[in-house]
């Protein structure tokens, strides 16, 4: 009889678990560290601060994040909610244009960021639902994108991705003072629109018409003294910013 015949089964099983525990701690340890980073990094993200540590996340103790004004503790966002979450709406905001005009009109008809994201999403049940179950993270993320402040919107600054958005057009109408008017519509987020006339006659002369806040379709006047209105550029301004978008055949008619 061999050595190894003589020590005993249960002393060989004792050993075989304890190398088995030894050599999977590692990856299970470097596993926790992985989620345990993931973790702070949404906490931080959403304007908190960690109140666990990872020693104490890898004993199985909850995932702290304080937040609020009072510091309350609440539980952190699971990785796989706030990540799904963050796909369906950079989808909404930055990926698909119909959506975002989607967007964009609903916050124009008066509802919140939140409730915009959800009409954006509309035709997909499963986005909705990832959003709604993640609402808190979600609404301090479009907050982060500046797409809502203190329950009022605010868009980002106007680009040239805005002009699109305007469309200014003859009405066919004219005051009794002979001033030709046209018609302005917007068919994304609200803007203050400010059209630019030229005389095509005289194009030293130029004359702006303030068409205030445009949500929906609103008329500004051409000045009765241009023989022949034309239409020079239009200024788009938000709370953000402005951008002057310039017109071109067949984009300001």
């Amino acid at each position: 009889m061999t050595a190894l015949a003589r020590v005993p089964l249960s002393w060989l099983l004792g050993w075989s678990l304890l190398l088995l525990f030894l050599t999977a701690s590692p990856a299970k340890a470097q596993s926790s560290a992985w989620t345990y980073d993931i973790f702070v990094s949404e906490c931080r993200k959403a304007g908190g601060t960690v109140g666990s540590t990872l020693e104490q996340y890898t004993r199985g103790e909850r995932f702290i994040c304080q937040r609020g004004a009072s510091g309350s503790s609440q539980p952190g966002p699971e990785p796989s909610c706030s990540r799904e979450a963050k796909i369906n709406t950079d989808w909404v905001l930055s990926q698909d244009k119909g959506a975002r005009l989607r967007f964009n009109q609903a916050l124009s008809a008066g509802k919140s960021a939140f409730d915009a994201l959800l009409t954006a999403q509309a035709h997909n049940p499963g986005a909705q639902k990832s959003l709604q179950s993640c609402q808190a993270w979600v609404e301090t993320y479009l907050r982060g994108k500046g797409e809502n402040r203190d329950g009022r919107q605010v868009a980002a600054a106007p680009t040239s991705e805005s002009c699109p958005c305007i469309t200014i057009v003859p009405s066919g109408n004219s005051d009794l003072d002979g001033r030709a008017e046209y018609r302005v519509s917007n068919r994304c987020a609200a803007l203050n629109v400010t059209v630019v006339f030229v005389d095509a006659t005289a194009t030293s002369l130029s004359a702006r018409a303030d068409a205030g806040l445009v949500g929906r379709p609103t008329t500004v006047k051409a000045p009765a003294t241009f023989r022949i209105p034309s239409l020079e550029a239009y200024n788009l301004r938000n709370d953000s910013g402005n951008y002057t978008c310039r017109c071109k055949p067949g984009t300001c008619n």
